[in-house]
């Protein structure tokens, strides 16, 4: 067991699929290092994931351009997390060994910092988040303090992460504009894969020959990810509609297999809703007694690695998201020389741009030609984009991710 006098890092982030792919990465690289992941349930006792939404929601929001109207139910809900953030921080500054440096890992918690750091001087203290930043003009909707409250707090950490380089320029773009400074200690660091060595194995013998009776030898389109509006689920499904459309030779020749994770989000039985009435939808329009062309799971994570071993095209079509952690680790998965159809707004475009086949969140006309082009892709390029997929997805891992947190703290 690690001696908690003895870290080189205590990792706070919330439980959730919000930050599922951090937990993960921290829990296998602590094989190897002296880390530890900590929770706030585990040492705050208020109800943190009604405070963790009020955040996620509005950056949420935001990123998807909804409208605000900011009330006083909205105000109170603010002010109860602002509070859960003392709380927390009061129990961090009790909790930490001395000097040793603290990882904000959820952008939930940015409000965690400035208390932390009045309360526990010797405690460098980092602030890294996977998820999208908003744009200047998106944060312009919020009211001014809970927006300075962010911004602040996220300045006044000594260095801030972000998974993109987009996300670290719209960051600083805010701050010049609505604080009239620059970010100034910021660094770019996506999370990586985990590498064969850490991982634990979730593919089973019986999820494979399940999707085998499914799929047959059919082209195999394969979407992993969460039931958030940015992941875009519903829209995937009805891309492969109108795919059908133009394309009547492909009937009972696709499968779209879809895994998607289960958020606490408040929206999640609209999305869930939305994606099933989808997929019965288009399944009642083409499906034949021996085919559907729709198979969407929930919650099974054995079955989404399966998924990926077995895709010939891996669809990543978000509105906005972070990098999609289990999708980069499908590369390494993949058995099917598989290749990517990816939108430009995806985390992951900013390294796999040039490999992918580009589609559009928003029209399903695109992401169906997109996949069209992916389908139809002579066997010589099909081959070097699926390569250089696995080779680029390869380069970087968590041990990466890691070393970029220990550096970011270091003096």
């Amino acid at each position: 067991m690690t001696d908690p006098n003895d870290l080189e890092l205590l990792v706070v982030a919330c439980t959730g699929q919000a930050t599922a792919s951090v937990r993960e990465a921290v829990e296998a690289l602590a094989a190897e290092r002296s880390i530890r992941l900590v929770t706030p349930e585990e040492i705050v006792d208020a109800p943190i994931e009604a405070s963790a939404e009020v955040a996620r929601s509005l950056e949420r929001d935001l990123l998807l351009g909804e409208a605000f109207s900011f009330d006083t139910e909205w105000h109170a809900g603010w002010s109860r997390h602002r509070q859960w953030c003392q709380d927390l921080a009061d129990q961090l500054a009790a909790f930490a060994p001395a000097d040793t440096p603290v990882l904000l890992a959820d952008s939930s918690l940015v409000l965690v910092a400035p208390r932390l750091r009045d309360l526990r001087a010797d405690l460098p203290i980092v602030v890294t988040t996977l998820d999208p930043f908003p744009a200047p003009d998106a944060l312009a909707a919020l009211p001014d303090l809970p927006r300075d409250e962010i911004l602040l707090a996220m300045l006044g950490a000594k260095r801030c992460g972000f998974g993109s380089p987009r996300w670290r320029d719209t960051f600083d773009e805010s701050c010049r504009r609505f604080l009239g400074v620059r970010a100034q200690h910021t660094f770019v660091s996506p999370l990586g894969t985990i590498p064969a060595d850490l991982a634990e194995d979730a593919d089973s013998e019986a999820a494979a020959l399940l999707l085998r009776a499914e799929i047959d030898e059919r082209t195999l389109i394969a979407v992993v990810d969460e039931l958030t509006a940015g992941a875009n689920i519903a829209r995937s499904i009805w891309a492969v509609d109108e795919l059908l459309a133009a394309r009547p030779d492909l009937i009972d020749q696709i499968v779209l297999g879809i895994e998607a994770s289960s958020t606490t989000n408040a929206e999640h039985e609209r999305l869930l809703a939305d994606a099933q009435s989808a997929a019965e939808s288009v399944n009642l329009r083409w499906g034949r007694d021996a085919w559907v062309p729709i198979h969407l799971r929930l919650d099974d994570q054995e079955h989404g690695q399966a998924l990926l071993r077995r895709a010939d095209i891996v669809l990543v079509n978000p509105a906005s998201t972070a990098s999609n952690h289990r999708v980069s680790n499908g590369a390494l998965l993949n058995e099917r020389d598989g290749i990517v159809v990816m939108s430009p707004t995806a985390a992951d475009h900013d390294d796999l741009g040039g490999v992918a086949i580009a589609s559009h969140p928003f029209d399903l006309t695109a992401t169906a030609h997109a996949l069209e082009t992916a389908i139809d892709l002579e066997v010589t390029d099909r081959l070097t984009r699926s390569a250089d997929w696995r080779d680029i997805v390869a380069s970087r891992t968590v041990r990466h991710w890691l070393d970029d947190q220990l550096d970011a703290a270091a003096p």
